[in-house]
């Protein structure tokens, strides 16, 4: 690959043995230097403005992901380090800038950029995340959101919760007394069969059976109350992670950094399509039958934080029936692909929609 320049007078030099970010002059300085199986190194004066350990080299293993993106604020490209604690949390952030390109037009230097990022990736085994300038944003609807039977809500700066509505548990407890009654009516009947001095009912059976009814509905009653009792009634989400509470008893806890993405995964109606007035041919929106709000552990594993059934929200008709794409506010439509930007914002991960047809 040829030396690719780079805003602030820096060049990268990406070869198969190494890569390179160099400052561009008579003789070009290396700022910072990546090759398979050793450490990130980089001058004193780089890792000083960046803030990374004064030794001079970075391990691989504190380095998530590259990751390339671009930014509204300055109309450019940025690339660089996502960091896994304790060194983001030593300075403050996880994200360490190494390039940037400015772009007002969007793609003028994405290609580029993205084969620098790429090459980087590949020299250090990390994945390599491209974060595409996203669309007009559309305007984000105002909290609470309502889920069934969560709302999703702010409750102080820098924090959210999901609490469950108190119907929830007052419509399983009036389910458990209505078991508990047919409980006492069976019993009252085979009770009253056996004890009358009258014949017993035809067939036998009935009286047995009208005792193992009644003790399956006392398990029923006991189970409800049992889960009622137990499941958590709010999900408090900030920046150190997800708590699931029942009252103020911490019944589970997710930590951010064992979190690496959030997910937002819909079941959606087919597109229709339709000739418009001006000869064209549009897709209509889908309708949303399901959705999921998912953490992305970093040990491969999805933990559900919200399940929700059907919707009278839409999402865009374009597209392919099953897809798998960044999520980001030129793209969300439901107030479940907000309510996951707004986590990932917090926890300053990407975000994924994840649409599968019904």
């Amino acid at each position: 690959m040829d030396r690719i320049a780079t805003a602030s007078n820096l060049l990268i030099d990406a070869q198969p043995e190494g890569w390179r970010l160099l400052l561009n002059g008579s003789s070009d300085r290396t700022l910072l230097e990546a090759r398979r199986g050793a450490p990130i190194r980089y001058a004193e004066i780089f890792g000083t403005r960046r803030k990374l350990p004064l030794e001079g080299h970075l391990p691989v293993e504190s380095i998530d992901r590259v990751v390339l993106g671009w930014s509204v604020k300055d109309q450019a490209w940025h690339l660089g380090f996502v960091l896994l604690p304790p060194i983001a949390d030593e300075r403050g952030s996880r994200w360490c800038e190494l390039a940037h390109w400015i772009d007002p037009t969007r793609k003028e230097f994405q290609a580029t950029a993205t084969a620098a990022g790429e090459a980087l990736g590949a020299q250090i085994g990390r994945p390599f995340a491209l974060i595409p300038p996203v669309a007009e944003a559309v305007p984000m609807p105002p909290l609470p959101f309502h889920f069934d039977l969560w709302t999703f809500q702010q409750s102080a700066e820098g924090q959210y919760e999901f609490v469950r509505a108190a119907k929830w548990a007052r419509s399983n407890l009036l389910r458990a007394a209505w078991y508990l009654l047919w409980m006492v009516a069976f019993l009252v009947l085979a009770v009253t069969s056996v004890t009358s001095g009258i014949a017993y009912p035809r067939p036998e059976l009935l009286v047995p059976a009208g005792f193992v009814c009644a003790v399956v509905l006392f398990g029923m009653a006991v189970g409800l109350v049992v889960r009622t009792l137990l499941r958590p009634n709010r999900i408090v989400v900030d920046k150190q992670g997800v708590r699931w509470l029942r009252g103020r008893s911490v019944t589970k806890t997710i930590p951010v950094d064992t979190v690496q993405s959030v997910y937002v995964s819909h079941v959606v109606s087919g597109a229709k399509r339709r000739k418009r007035p001006d000869g064209e041919v549009s897709a209509d929106l889908r309708a949303v039958h399901y959705g999921e709000l998912n953490l992305d552990l970093r040990d491969e594993r999805f933990q559900v934080v919200l399940t929700h059934g059907a919707s009278e929200e839409r999402v865009n008709g374009e597209g392919e029936d099953n897809a798998l794409v960044p999520l980001n506010h030129g793209n969300r439509r439901t107030q479940l692909q907000a309510a996951g930007l707004l986590i990932a914002d917090l926890f300053n991960l990407p975000a994924h929609y994840d649409q599968r047809r019904r």
